[in-house]
């Protein structure tokens, strides 16, 4: 499932996990980044479990995500719906020779009617 959802993807496609029951999207993740991408490249992971607070932390490392090839993991974007348009924002900006290939976005969300429609036609989407 996520060498699938990491396939399908590209850097300007984030990849959207719908959250029923509890999951460790990070250890699946990062599991796969080691075995996989980790041994051809320098990138990090980047991992962020949201609430009040991060979101200017957040939109720091994404920007420096974006231009190392790093992948960031932001997990309960369900907790921050009023910093979404500004997430949105961000990703329109993504563009030209200052995004890496390599970048990739994990996003998490529990379902539900007030997520971003723009959002959401742009994601990869996968149901846990």
């Amino acid at each position: 499932m996520i060498r699938e959802a990491y396939e399908d993807s590209d850097c300007r496609s984030p990849i959207l996990f719908l959250i029923t029951n509890s999951v460790d999207i990070n250890g699946l993740i990062s599991e796969f980044h080691s075995k996989v991408i980790s041994s051809s490249s320098s990138s990090k992971i980047w991992y962020f479990s949201l609430g009040k607070g991060l979101e200017e932390t957040v939109e720091e490392k994404l920007l420096k995500a974006t231009q190392a090839g790093d992948w960031i993991i932001l997990e309960n974007l369900h907790l921050v719906q009023e910093w979404l348009p500004n997430l949105e924002d961000k990703m329109m900006k993504l563009r030209g020779p200052e995004l890496n290939v390599r970048f990739r976005m994990w996003i998490t969300c529990v379902p539900n009617d007030t997520f971003p429609e723009s959002l959401l036609e742009k994601s990869i989407k996968v149901a846990l």
